[in-house]
C-alpha cells in the first residue's frame, strides 16, 4: 500500500497570506497589534503550506494538526475496507465487529483538491476490485 500524503487547500493558505501581508501593512502604518497579528498569520499560511491535513500510511489514516502531530488514527485493513460517496466527499470504513460501516471524519474542502482526488481514486479502485 502506498504512502498517500493529503495536504490543506492551497486557497487557505493564499488567504492566510493575504490577511498577513495586509496586517503586516497595517501594522507599519498605523501601529498597534495589527503587526503581531499579520505575523500570526504568515506562520498560520506557513503551516498551512508544508503540513499534510492527513497521510495514509500501512493501513492507517494519520490526521494531524497543523503543527505536523498526529491527533486522530484511523485503522483499516485495506483501501477495500473503505467506500466513498458518489460525490466523492464522504469516506465510511468497514467496523472491525461486522457492525454498521462508520463514517471517517475528513472534511473534503479542508484537503488540496488534487491529493483529494489522488486519494478518492485509491479507494474507487479499491471498491472495482472487491
Amino acid at each position: 500500500m502506498e504512502t498517500i500524503r493529503v495536504g490543506y487547500s492551497k486557497p487557505m493558505t493564499i488567504v492566510f497570506g493575504v490577511l498577513a501581508a495586509v496586517n503586516i501593512v497595517l501594522g507599519l502604518m498605523v501601529g498597534g497589534t495589527s503587526l503581531f497579528i499579520g505575523g500570526l498569520m504568515v506562520v498560520l499560511a506557513v503551516l498551512y503550506a508544508i503540513n499534510p491535513y492527513f497521510e495514509v500510511v500501512a493501513g492507517t489514516i494519520h490526521v494531524k494538526n497543523l503543527f505536523g502531530m498526529v491527533v486522530k488514527r484511523i485503522e483499516f485493513d485495506d483501501y477495500s475496507a473503505l467506500t466513498v460517496s458518489e460525490d466523492g466527499k464522504r469516506f465510511q470504513r468497514d467496523a472491525n465487529d461486522g457492525g454498521p460501516l462508520k463514517r471517517v471524519p475528513l472534511t473534503h474542502w479542508v484537503a488540496d483538491k488534487q491529493d483529494w482526488q489522488r486519494f478518492v481514486d485509491a479507494v474507487r479502485t479499491a471498491e472495482a476490485f472487491d
